[in-house]
């Protein structure tokens, strides 16, 4: 009796165009993630572009987990003004509305720089931000989180 440990399918070839194959934008616009996603992907063929997207939407996160961090310690402080000296001098100066909206900012400007260069010096393409923001988005959300969890190769 032999049993066998290979699957039929990889854990790769389950996602969406798995090899990031370039596909020619429809005569009609997309009507669902579903159906823009593999197009996105193949927007993305080139492996340092996917890099510099991962970085960009990475430093977004990071940002962005800053700011929360900066909110928690603004809120407990004026829950507690007594925790004010017992906090990490690094989130202190960034408790006021003003720098939590630079902190959005630059998140915002991370996540797309790092994506807008890439696509311009690399991909040479235009971006699919351009034409669908939102799913843009999502789709640099997911192919984070594919790569990450190692759904996908990168």
């Amino acid at each position: 009796m032999s049993v066998s440990l290979s699957s039929s399918s990889s854990k790769t070839s389950d996602v969406a165009n798995p090899e990031y194959a370039p596909i020619l934008h429809p005569a009609t616009p997309y009507t669902s993630f579903t159906a823009f996603y593999p197009f996105y992907l193949g927007e993305h063929s080139a492996r340092v572009n996917r890099i510099m997207h991962l970085i960009g939407t990475s430093n977004a996160l990071g940002t962005g987990v800053y700011g929360i961090l900066c909110a928690v310690a603004a809120l407990a402080v004026r829950l507690r003004s007594d925790l004010e000296h017992r906090l990490p001098k690094r989130l202190r100066p960034m408790w006021g509305a003003k720098e939590w909206f630079r902190l959005a900012i630059a998140a915002i400007v991370q996540g797309y720089a790092w994506a807008w260069v890439g696509h311009a010096l690399i991909e040479r393409n235009r971006p699919a931000t351009f034409k669908y923001p939102l799913w843009s988005l999502m789709g640099d959300w997911k192919l984070l989180w594919e790569i990450t969890t190692a759904q996908r190769k990168l």
